[in-house]
């Protein structure tokens, strides 16, 4: 609204103000229209630091040669000095979805120069695929707000804010502001009591996008549901009961198209069959003439001769070698699908991984059929590192031209609690997990 473009939205620049943290503030500003975080006696949200912000009717303050941002968020044209807009904007608050979302960035390298390169390639693992609560609708927004090509995102950050406000509201949360006070006033609480609600709404919602013919939208919530109670037989039931309906539905439209094909070659070898007929009746027709020509006293007048082989009786029955055949076999219906060649990603390496109730080597790739399944990774007997978790997995056909290229899905398992210690380091040393988990010299 104000035509300024931030260019540095990052968690650090983003503030939280909690009602007791703004006791003695006398004046507080009106209800937003738009149901932003800054209602009267209710938590805050503030954006801060526009030292590189940039007003879209002035010149731009960037110098030549120089990146002005944090490498992590920075879109791909504010890298390469191009078109800085809304867009640009739209991309780091993507960024910062994927990291509140995940609990990483979603471009993550050993130095800058490896970062900005993902960014430029658009280098990221899908955010349900790392974390299946998410969902896929969720991840699909995140992976619109961060496209490579800044036409393809959302425009503005009010049409991202419309998205997440409709995605929101269809989940039973209306106002944004007093949801965000409920967390911030209890976050254990508030966590336990959400995902009651949430699955309880996929739920219903998966179930109507299945009468109502959505089979991707009613997988989608499912499957997200599945995500927050993995051991729960009712969604395993309707996912299952989901696939059926998914599968019928291929053979069906595989059969039509079958069908159709099948008629187009019966209707193409009649045509061929009539042609070849109507040509035979021309030459035997041809041949009669000749006949009834040598009958006449015109002895220097040359009997017309057909050049066809075949003959015919005086009668004008057909010659037998002359019966048109169709063709003999209906050619291969080309949309059978095919197995598709998938690899495995399972953290920790130690896993144990079940497909469809029967365990499997996920250590190269295999094929399977295109389509849902059902996926449970666990640690062996005796390892209590982590939780064993369990997920529905898409297998995507293979298209024409595409060549066998395994699909890869990434399965993380949640790690339970634990102490890390380091040991024998020096005062003040620390090491970095690459997680969030970094631990100090004498720290547990």
């Amino acid at each position: 609204e104000c035509d300024v473009v931030h260019r540095d939205i990052k968690p650090e620049n983003v503030l939280i103000a909690l009602p007791e943290d703004e006791q003695a503030d006398d004046e507080r500003p009106s209800r937003p229209s738009r149901g932003s975080l800054s209602t009267p006696g209710l938590s805050r949200i503030k954006l801060t630091d526009f030292g590189i912000a940039k007003l879209l009717d002035a010149q731009g303050v960037t110098s030549t040669g120089q990146i002005l941002g944090s490498p992590a968020h920075m879109a791909p044209e504010q890298i390469e000095g191009g078109h800085v807009g809304p867009q640009t904007d739209v991309f780091a608050l993507g960024v910062l979805m994927y990291e509140c979302m995940v609990g990483s960035l979603p471009f993550e390298g050993k130095n800058p120069a490896q970062v900005l390169r993902r960014v430029l390639d658009g280098d990221y693992e899908q955010a349900d695929s790392l974390r299946p609560k998410v969902g896929r609708r969720w991840a699909s927004m995140v992976a619109r707000a961060l496209d490579k090509d800044y036409t393809q995102r959302f425009q503005s950050a009010a049409e991202f804010a419309d998205e997440i406000e409709t995605e929101l509201a269809e989940l039973g949360i209306e106002d944004l502001a007093l949801e965000a006070d409920a967390y911030f006033s209890d976050p254990e609480g508030y966590r336990s009591d959400h995902d009651e609600r949430l699955v309880a709404v996929l739920l219903e919602r998966g179930q109507e996008g299945q009468r109502a013919g959505d089979v991707q939208g009613a997988a989608a919530d499912l499957n997200r549901a599945l995500a927050f109670r993995p051991n729960d037989l009712q969604i395993i039931k309707r996912i299952s009961s989901l696939s059926r309906t998914e599968t019928i539905k291929r053979f069906a439209v595989r059969l039509v198209a079958l069908c159709v094909l099948a008629g187009l070659v019966g209707a193409t070898a009649f045509a061929v069959a009539r042609a070849l007929r109507s040509r035979d009746d021309a030459l035997v027709a041809t041949r009669l003439l000749g006949e009834s020509l040598r009958t006449l006293p015109l002895p220097e007048t040359p009997s017309v001769v057909p050049t066809s082989k075949p003959t015919a009786t005086a009668s004008g029955a057909r010659p037998a070698n002359t019966v048109a055949k169709a063709p003999s076999a209906v050619p291969t219906f080309i949309g059978t699908a095919a197995k598709r060649a998938v690899r495995f990603r399972v953290n920790p390496g130690g896993a144990r991984l079940t497909l469809d109730g029967k365990s499997v080597d996920w250590s190269a790739p295999f094929e399977l059929r295109p389509g849902p399944h059902s996926v449970v990774a666990r640690m062996p007997a005796g390892n209590p590192c982590c939780e064993a978790t369990s997920r529905s997995i898409n297998v995507q056909p293979v298209r024409p031209g595409e060549g066998n290229r395994p699909q890869t899905f990434v399965v993380n398992l949640t790690f339970r609690p634990a102490r890390a210690r380091l040991i024998n380091a020096p005062s003040g040393g620390s090491v970095s997990c690459g997680n969030g988990l970094t631990v100090v010299a004498g720290a547990v």
